[in-house]
């Protein structure tokens, strides 16, 4: 009869938890010693992964939990641009993508749940201190939003954009600005990856000209349009600037909600090193591509949402003091941001790093025996905030199982 109903109370747990089937906690079997000691020797795992794939499912009793990413959804609506490179190459090891459901998250999707679609658009931003999971709340926002058949118009780091251009030509449409083709090719790349299923369907409704030979008709295809910023990088920047004007009006008529997330936001914002005639560095104003992201961040549009990340990282060296939407954006940025809900993401709790220690136990990178010891989990612990980064990092090569002794 006792084990009866200490396996119905288990099932209970685990279905209201959404956990797999050998995943039981240990909480619910404290009363009877004997039967804790035998699902210890069964080599039982605690609780730190739900079920739930649909991030918009997820809600308070998911916090702290990991959830895997199908494979598909990884691949095409995530990326290495929206995951990170050190986060991909983990993924890329483990043979999957799992993203902790973390309360700035779950305050997130609340927002996108329960906004007012036919107000303008809500503009949040994330911020924090440098390797809290910023990222990472923005790519289960995104992937949120891809569920729910969003467009996504998704840029990734554009302070690099103004150091790591190799190529610049003078606008074709606007004089005095100037473009960055190779750097628009790839943005058009992603874009294309990210909206595959929409692009036969979005069409635009005006003409464009790009020359006196060429044009681009009324009621053109976003694939047509894209396969000729692809082949024709000369006007990849253009291009750019025509999906997003003709987006706001897709999002405004109701035909298709848009999600314009940024990762880096205050990058939009200061100088290249870019030079003019008289070795002056350029800002960011002469850059069309960088113009044409900005006016995506105007709230004179509507049936869609920003979220941007401010990171230090995206500062220059000099002004990189606080981690804070005033201090990262500069005067005229804030301004033209405002109104806007911020969005802090802490440092992890106790019980997020533990579901972390976890879970790579379970996929073997953690393997030293100390490792899944109470005591090794408090040595592990204690260097992630001493010295205050994700337990992604800290858990890496160069932080071993042998540091535990």
């Amino acid at each position: 009869m006792l084990r009866k109903l200490l396996s119905a109370s288990v099932v209970s747990i685990s279905q209201h938890l959404h956990v797999t089937p050998n995943v039981i906690p240990l909480a619910a079997i404290r009363y009877n010693s004997s039967l804790v000691q035998q699902f210890q020797q069964a080599n039982l795992k605690t609780i730190f992964k739900t079920h739930v794939q649909d991030p918009m499912k997820h809600t308070v009793l998911h916090e702290g939990l990991f959830y895997t990413v199908p494979e598909n959804h990884a691949s095409q609506i995530l990326g290495v641009k929206a995951l990170g490179t050190n986060f991909k190459k983990q993924c890329d090891v483990f043979q999957e993508t799992c993203i902790m459901v973390r309360k700035p998250a779950l305050e997130v999707l609340d927002y996108i749940k329960n906004a007012n679609y036919d107000h303008p658009v809500l503009r949040i931003i994330l911020y924090g201190e440098m390797g809290v999971g910023k990222t990472l709340t923005l790519a289960h926002a995104l992937h949120a939003c891809a569920t729910q058949g969003w467009i996504l118009v998704h840029v990734s780091w554009p302070s690099i954009w103004k150091k790591t251009w190799k190529e610049i030509s003078m606008s074709t449409y606007k004089q005095g600005r100037i473009d960055f083709p190779v750097i628009s090719v790839e943005w058009l790349k992603l874009f294309q990856t990210q909206n595959e299923s929409f692009l036969d369907n979005l069409k635009t409704t005006s003409k464009y000209i790009w020359s006196k030979r060429e044009s681009a008709e009324e009621g053109l295809t976003f694939s047509e349009l894209i396969k000729f910023g692809l082949t024709r990088p000369r006007y990849a920047t253009d291009v750019i600037g025509i999906i997003l004007k003709e987006l706001k009006k897709v999002a405004t008529e109701k035909k298709y909600r848009v999600l314009f997330a940024v990762d880096g936001l205050n990058g939009l914002w200061g100088d290249t090193n870019v030079k003019d005639e008289n070795k002056k560095y350029l800002s960011t104003d002469k850059m069309t591509l960088f113009y044409n992201f900005r006016k995506l961040l105007r709230n004179d549009w509507s049936n869609g949402m920003v979220i941007g990340i401010v990171d230090k990282v995206a500062n220059p060296s000099n002004l990189r003091e606080k981690c804070t939407p005033y201090y990262l954006l500069e005067k005229k940025a804030f301004e033209m941001l405002e109104p806007f809900i911020p969005v802090h993401i802490p440092k992890y709790s106790d019980k997020e790093i533990h579901s972390c220690l976890d879970y790579y136990i379970d996929r073997l990178w953690l393997q030293h025996p100390l490792a899944k010891t109470e005591e090794g989990k408090k040595e592990l612990i204690f260097l992630i905030f001493l010295s205050y980064c994700e337990p992604t990092r800290m858990t890496s090569s160069k932080f071993t199982a042998n540091e535990i002794k």
